[in-house]
């Protein structure tokens, strides 16, 4: 990683640190720390142990990529939803760094702008959201986001979450 001669400003104990990981453990904890120096989602201590909260009425999008594949759509996505609460999480690769498997909206990448969807996680992360879309390209993906916030906000009940409204109506089973 670094050698004497390096610029890099890296501590000789985290280097050694770091050496001992496994390359999936590497990759998460790249992903992890992108997102961090983009200034996306909360800090990595409260990433990795999962009692990250956000405020109600605030944006959580939390990507995690060791290529960036993620960065793209996670900042699309964010745009997209200001306006609601709806917990977001983006893995740029099967290895789910971006945990999003635990989100009401989780996009799994399949390849370079393809992605899985998934809907119906809720805001505790104990449930499981379900796949709703099969390797969609990013359009895809924004349009279907699009048309279900767009529903959600038209048919829910008061202070119905998103993930609570797809299983309701059937979006997902």
């Amino acid at each position: 990683m670094t050698d004497s001669n390096s610029s890099w400003p890296i501590p000789a104990q985290l280097i050694e640190q770091l050496s001992s990981l496994i390359s999936q453990q590497k990759a998460c904890l790249a992903g992890y720390l992108w997102a961090e120096s983009q200034g996306d989602g909360a800090s990595l201590a409260e990433n990795i142990t999962g009692l990250a909260v956000a405020p109600k009425r605030k944006i959580s999008v939390i990507s995690a990529s060791a290529t960036g594949n993620a960065a793209g759509i996670a900042k699309k996505l964010t745009e997209r939803l200001q306006s609601e609460y709806i917990i977001t999480r983006i893995a740029g690769c099967p290895n789910g760094c971006g945990r999003a498997m635990l989100a009401e909206l989780g996009l799994v990448g399949k390849a370079p702008g393809r992605y899985n969807m998934y809907l119906g996680g809720n805001l505790a992360g104990t449930r499981v959201p379900k796949q709703h879309l099969e390797n969609a390209t990013t359009e895809e993906t924004l349009k279907e986001t699009d048309s279900q916030i767009e529903r959600w906000s038209k048919e829910r009940t008061d202070n119905e979450e998103f993930g609570d409204f797809v299983f309701r109506v059937g979006v997902v089973k």
